[in-house]
């Protein structure tokens, strides 16, 4: 079905210009306004399964009968089986009416108002799992699963992560249920040939092809994002599908477009959906391993500064009290570049890294503190819902700053002067084309310098004077700690 850029719009995302990423499936989103973009679902009467189903998971052709570079029928044939339609109903609350229609229905729509949907979604288990997006059942109040045969069953949901888009479904267990298996993205390669399989535009099973275009894409501010990037024409309709390898192994679960964009496709990688499938067998819930530790980006200032020979990792910025990171001796300044052994490239990768353990979980973290790198052994508290991340952002803005200081190319006065008792420096103004551009900004507490407090500005200075290409400041901004590497002029 239709995408409506209003009620199913996911963020937006800079690609040349402002394009907008929305979710594949038109499912259990759509308001009674927008009926004329909605696929009709016609009611009809559920059917009973047929006793006489598979027992084992399909099997991909032999080499002997398949080869991928003449046709892929074969590969359909064996997996089509499992691809399922997820047919939805229930009810939404009223949401605001888009600015251009509110002259004909009013400011808001009164009332729950009734939706339809259709998204797609594969059968991973012989006992009748099925996975989905979350998207395609959030809000759904009857969940009717519509095998390419035309058998339709109703669903009940085991459990969803909506960080993730993802959804556990449970078929009657009076059947064995023909499934596929869940592959490896850990080993799938940018250029590696894909399979797409789904439900678009409720047209029915259909199949579409392409590469891996890009690994471990973050398309919002959701640091538990890590989606595959695929050029196979991902449509409406297909969000839950799955993404095959060549070898009929599910990769990756279909889940959001770039609209206006031309095949710009992503999926839930398999490592991800495993993870969620184990939770969510556990107890229903999807619990990450959390810190307590505030992170920034390393850029290349601070990595030089640090001693490391390019910009990775992530700094901590602070260090929650009584949580897992200040039992464990974790300290702001730390740089962690390591976790169990496998290097951390940047602040997403840590938290996702974290939180695809779960709490009460040991974790060994890499740290480089004072040049030389350590190991820290911690155990995971249980991430509360309010914590989106153990991230603090910490990247500076270009202030509108015209004056200078010296070397550092700043302004600054006692942070006593503005009537606190907090200490510090007060950054007053930033030269614009000094080296503190972009990385300090006015209202900025220095509060020390390569880890020695100052509390004016003649101590500011004669650390820098002491310093030599570089100064690492340890900066207040706002309820914010972060760490600066100034290269000095």
């Amino acid at each position: 079905m239709l995408l409506l850029e209003d009620t199913l719009r996911r963020t937006t995302f800079a690609l040349g210009t402002a394009a907008t990423i929305a979710l594949a499936a038109g499912a259990a989103a759509l308001p009674a306004i927008a009926g004329h973009d909605l696929v009709p679902v016609e009611p009809t009467a559920l059917q009973a399964p047929d006793p006489a189903g598979a027992t084992e998971a399909l099997q991909t052709p032999t080499p002997s009968t398949y080869d991928p570079s003449r046709s892929l029928a074969p590969l359909v044939k064996a997996v089509s089986p499992a691809v399922v339609s997820i047919e939805v109903e229930g009810t939404r609350q009223a949401q605001p009416v888009p600015p251009m229609l509110r002259e004909f229905l009013g400011d808001e729509l009164r009332g729950p108002q009734p939706m339809k949907g259709e998204g797609s979604g594969f059968v991973i288990s012989a006992d009748g799992l099925v996975l989905t997006n979350h998207h395609v059942i959030d809000h759904a109040d009857s969940i009717v699963v519509r095998f390419p045969d035309g058998t339709r069953v109703e669903a009940t949901v085991l459990g969803s992560d909506a960080d993730n888009d993802v959804a556990l479904l449970r078929l009657p267990a009076e059947r064995s249920w023909q499934h596929v298996e869940l592959g490896n993205s850990d080993a799938v390669e940018v250029g590696d040939w894909v399979v797409a399989v789904g439900n678009p535009l409720g047209l029915g099973t259909s199949v579409t092809t392409g590469i891996i275009s890009g690994k471990g894409r973050n398309l919002g501010d959701n640091p538990f994002h890590a989606f595959l990037q695929t050029d196979a024409a991902i449509n409406r309709g297909n969000s839950g599908g799955p993404l095959f390898t060549l070898d009929g192994r599910v990769v990756g679960m279909n889940t959001a477009i770039i609209q206006y964009a031309n095949t710009v496709g992503f999926a839930v990688p398999s490592r991800t959906l495993r993870r969620i499938v184990d939770d969510l067998l556990d107890d229903g819930q999807v619990q990450r391993g959390f810190v307590g530790i505030g992170l920034q980006p390393v850029d290349a200032d601070l990595a030089m500064a640090i001693g490391l020979d390019r910009p990775t990792g992530a700094m901590i910025t602070q260090v929650q009290p009584g949580m897992p990171g200040e039992k464990a001796g974790l300290l702001a300044g730390d740089v962690v570049t390591a976790i169990d052994g496998a290097p951390i490239a940047d602040v997403g990768a840590t938290i996702r890294t974290i939180g695809e353990h779960r709490p009460g979980d040991t974790i060994r973290l890499q740290i480089r503190r004072d040049g030389k790198d350590r190991t820290v052994k911690l155990t995971l508290a249980e991430r509360e819902d309010t914590r989106v991340s153990d991230v603090t952002p910490g990247t500076p803005r270009t202030p509108p700053a015209v004056d200078q200081l010296d070397r550092l190319g700043v302004r600054v006065q006692p942070g006593s002067a503005v009537g606190t008792a907090e200490g510090g420096v007060r950054v007053l103004r930033v030269d614009a084309q000094g080296p503190s551009a972009g990385k300090l900004q006015p209202g900025d507490r220095i509060v020390a310098a390569n880890k020695v407090d100052v509390s004016s500005p003649a101590e500011l200075a004669e650390v820098i004077q002491a310093s030599g290409k570089l100064v690492v400041l340890d900066v207040r901004r706002g309820d914010q700690r972060v760490f600066v590497a100034v290269p000095l002029g």
